[in-house]
């Protein structure tokens, strides 16, 4: 007599199960407690990801993007510096030295011409204030309107202590232009002699104009002319 022996039941920890129990579990769950799950999977899915993947290839592109930053600025500095030694080529080296030697003939010529002047019966400095007021008070017609001193300044220097000073008035009238005219050269005229600095006329009401005459004489001594 044959027997029957009942079937074996499946293990309930199979893998089978343990997703369907998890698969009731959440069907048990409300749609709020759901939605978290899910995130929090994706979640769990997504950061390795980012962490060995994305992450270390957002760090390169950001170094690589500061070293091609830094590579323009390598360009930019080296084109800046061929452009100046390119603009150095281009200049004559010995430009300096024939402005210099520009600047010496200038200054030789204005101390030939003070020689010159220095050989002429110039107007003491302290004399000028008087000799330019005594002239312009024999013009009635002139009137004076202000005589200022130029400070004097070193025309040639020596070791020995021998200097040579240019001392300057500086005198503003008003009158005709024809008397203005009469008077400088009442001025020219003289026995001793100035040296002719700037002259300027500024027409006024006619007849009437201002008149602004600078001049000088050559000195030894550094004081101002009074005035």
């Amino acid at each position: 007599m044959a027997s029957s022996l009942p079937a074996k039941a499946g293990k309930p920890g199979g893998a089978g199960g343990k997703y369907a129990e998890l698969s009731r579990k959440f069907q048990q769950q409300g749609r709020r407690d759901q939605v978290l799950i899910l995130v929090a999977c994706l979640v769990a899915a997504i950061l390795p990801l980012y962490m060995y993947g994305i992450e270390p290839a957002g760090k390169k592109l950001a170094q690589a993007r500061s070293a091609h930053e830094a590579a323009l600025k390598d360009i930019d500095s080296s084109v800046q510096m061929k452009n100046e030694w390119l603009v150095k080529l281009q200049q004559d080296p010995n430009e300096t030295m024939r402005r210099e030697i520009a600047e010496l003939e200038v200054r030789q010529r204005q101390l030939d011409q003070i020689s010159s002047g220095a050989a002429v019966n110039l107007v003491p400095s302290f004399d000028m204030p008087a000799v330019l007021q005594d002239v312009l008070s024999a013009a009635g017609s002139l009137r004076l309107l202000s005589m200022n001193s130029i400070p004097p300044v070193v025309i040639l220097e020596e070791d020995k202590g021998m200097s040579l000073y240019r001392h300057g008035t500086r005198m503003v009238f008003q009158g005709s232009y024809l008397d203005a005219m009469k008077y400088l050269q009442a001025l020219e005229n003289l026995d001793r002699k100035f040296i002719w600095g700037t002259l300027s006329y500024e027409a006024g009401t006619y007849p009437a104009g201002t008149v602004t005459v600078e001049v000088y004489t050559l000195s030894n001594s550094k004081e101002f002319a009074s005035g």
